[in-house]
């Protein structure tokens, strides 16, 4: 909806001013904050020793299926555990229907590291549960092998599972020939207590607990190691997300230049003639102020990693839940008064608010609900479409309210959020104890495996291990500053299609996206810092092809006064429309006092 057809409509304008007012209100408020949060969600190699023969097996995921009184393979799952499998030892079935099935047996004593004494019966065909410690994996493997066990599964004595490798010592490894695997010490124990329980409830058991169980046991497991996909149609879906909000914020900066354009040819208002509120929406960043956002966001993310705690996460959830709320509210209510124009100026004068619209009401009860319901049911297996929407519509009010006036700003921006993704990426293992901070930030490894929730989420669609493959906030928005900024520079130079220099940066986001999930394929899988493909393939491109163009040195200097070009009355550039307000490329430096006074 232009403005011109908004001034048509008896109390639109109210409406409009009073939903926009109150969004600019809250956005200088959390501005900062936010932006900091998006760039805190952007997710070496030692020597060994050569495998041994009979040590060089890839070591696999395997699902332990656990139940009791039956077979595991024909009946419904109690339990389903993860483990991983040994790099000596006989491998695994891959799919669930050719999976091996065991009864389930204890090691006495269960560090199995000595003989048994007295003697214990035979384990013929059976599963035995030994502890980690003492002698090496492939002794104890061994050991329960000769006492006719069919697989080994060994209970680590820490939370968290590794893979079993063997060394010069173990020279036990080669003449394993049942499979290994490794559980944590939680589904260690919860085997144990199962092995307990049945034995007490069976009058053919043997009374005491810590005695073995018989072959028959009823508590029984079954062992498979699906593949797991390294692609999914998961990403897909991430990328046509990415792309689907890069597009949607052009296409409204677009939209708003052309309205600005439109309005100031009918009326013949100047931009000087622009009420100050309508200049004040957007925040143009500077040099200066792109240093210190990087820099600010890293030492965000070292507070999160060392202070990271339930409270903690709960802060950043509620954050995230204003801004998600009031930017869903912004983008709904900006649609709604586009596709009906005639009904903004129905609506109702409320204390303290005076006129609400029902449009802006109605998108602000639908935003609360969402938003509520996420937040309370967020862990729920559907809830990363909420999360999603959500998302969405906070990436797109970003980029509205947060602009780059040239090509000088987005390279200091870019140029620094590129380092510091693979910093702390791929470098921070270093000096962190192997740990990557933004892996283990983002993925909550101390809030119960709750994650910031500044993420695009989609599950695994082909994966048999489930799951989910995300994309951070920042890895859309800080390519998508420099995507709105070509946009809006096409809107006002006139340019289409490949002539300008939107297409050319939305096909290179969409192909350093690509870029991106290739690599997290060659890499098995391990977290990727997307900015090391997306920078090249956007700001790179767009640097490229303004010096082939000769128009670098414009794009650089674009909006400072000293490279301003005079232009006529006629050729002068407006202030932008109706929506958060914003001001032209143009007219950004100009009023630059004012925006930075009122956006902080």
């Amino acid at each position: 909806m232009d403005r011109r057809s908004l001034a048509r409509a008896p109390g639109a304008r109210q409406s409009w001013s009073l939903v926009r007012h109150a969004s600019l209100a809250s956005q200088r408020l959390s501005l900062l904050s936010l932006f900091l949060l998006i760039l805190v969600a952007c997710p070496a190699s030692v020597n060994a020793q050569s495998p041994r023969q009979g040590c060089d097996n890839s070591v696999e995921m395997v699902k332990l299926i656990v139940h009791v009184g039956g077979n595991a393979t024909t009946g419904d799952d109690d339990a389903q555990i993860l483990a991983l499998t040994a790099s000596f030892g006989a491998g695994l079935p891959k799919t669930k229907p050719e999976a091996l099935s065991f009864s389930l047996a204890q090691m006495q004593p269960l560090l199995a590291c000595s003989d048994p004494s007295p003697p214990l019966p035979s384990f013929h065909g059976q599963a035995v549960l030994v502890q980690r410690g003492e002698c090496s994996f492939a002794s104890k493997a061994l050991r329960v092998q000769q006492l006719g066990a069919a697989a080994a599964i060994v209970i680590n004595n820490e939370e968290g599972i590794l893979g079993m490798g063997c060394n010069a010592t173990d020279l036990a490894a080669g003449d394993v020939t049942i499979p290994v695997i490794m559980l944590s010490n939680s589904s260690g124990q919860f085997l144990l207590q199962a092995l307990a329980n049945s034995s007490s409830s069976s009058p053919s058991s043997p009374s005491s607990p810590s005695s073995p169980s018989s072959p028959s046991s009823p508590v029984t497991i079954s062992l498979y190691a699906p593949p797991r996909s390294l692609l999914d149609l998961a990403e897909l879906v991430l990328w046509a997300l990415a792309l689907l909000s890069l597009v949607g914020a052009s296409a409204w900066a677009a939209a708003e230049e052309k309205a600005a354009l439109e309005l100031k040819a009918g009326s013949g208002q100047s931009g000087a003639e622009q009420p100050q509120g309508e200049a004040s929406g957007a925040f143009d960043m500077s040099v200066g102020s792109a240093v210190g956002f990087v820099v600010m966001s890293s030492v965000m993310l070292l507070l999160l990693f060392f202070l990271m705690s339930p409270v903690v996460f709960y802060i950043i959830l509620a954050l995230f839940c204003f801004a998600a709320l009031e930017s869903l509210h912004v983008c709904l209510s900006s649609l709604l008064y586009r596709i009906f124009p005639l009904q903004s100026s129905l609506g109702a004068s409320l204390p303290c608010l005076g006129f609400v619209s029902w449009l802006s009401l109605a998108s602000f009860l639908f935003s609360l609900a969402l938003t509520v319901s996420w937040a309370i049911f967020r862990n729920h297996p559907d809830a990363w479409v909420a999360q999603d929407i959500l998302g969405i519509a906070l990436m797109i009010t970003v980029l509205q309210a947060v602009r780059l006036p040239n090509i000088k700003v987005s390279t200091a921006l870019l140029s620094l959020a590129f380092f510091y993704d693979i910093f702390w990426v791929f470098i921070s293992p270093l000096f962190f104890n192997g740990k990557s901070v933004m892996i283990e930030v983002a993925t909550g490894e101390r809030t119960g495996g709750e994650g910031i929730p500044m993420l695009l989420k989609v599950p695994h669609i082909m994966d048999p291990w489930g799951g989910y493959s995300v994309l951070g906030f920042g890895d859309v928005v800080l390519p998508g500053l420099l995507i709105v900024f070509t946009r809006r520079y096409d809107c006002i130079t006139k340019k289409m299609g490949m002539d300008g220099y939107y297409m050319p940066a939305i096909l290179g986001y969409a192909a350093g996206l690509l870029l991106t999930f290739a690599g997290l394929f060659l890499m098995n899988g391990n977290g990727q810092p997307a900015l090391l493909y997306l920078v090249p393939c956007t700001l790179g491109v767009i640097v490229v092809l303004a010096w082939r163009r000769g128009e670098l040195s414009a794009l650089w200097n674009r909006g400072e006064e000293s490279s301003e070009p005079r232009v006529s009355e006629d050729e002068e550039e407006p202030l932008v429309g109706p929506g958060p307000a914003r001001t032209s490329l143009t007219e950004g430096r100009r009023k630059d006092v004012l925006h930075k006074g009122s956006a902080l």
